[in-house]
């Protein structure tokens, strides 16, 4: 099976507490544009790219907890 994404855990130099952790995917998700209505299409934009010649928004999904 192909890595998707890697996962970091941030640790306390003091005690190894953890403080938090991240993941970094390294496929974007790829959706088509076209089912989605304006509102939604407005709200994917804060996170997405959109490439306009494939009407495809690319999606980077980054998940964390601190």
């Amino acid at each position: 099976m192909k890595q998707q994404a890697v996962t970091y855990l941030v640790l306390s130099l003091e005690d190894a507490e953890l403080l938090g952790y991240f993941s970094i995917t390294i496929k974007p998700l790829v959706v088509k544009a076209e089912p989605f209505s304006n509102m939604v299409k407005r709200k994917l934009v804060r996170f997405s790219e959109i490439d306009k010649g494939k009407q495809t928004y690319n999606i980077l999904i980054r998940v964390s907890k601190a």
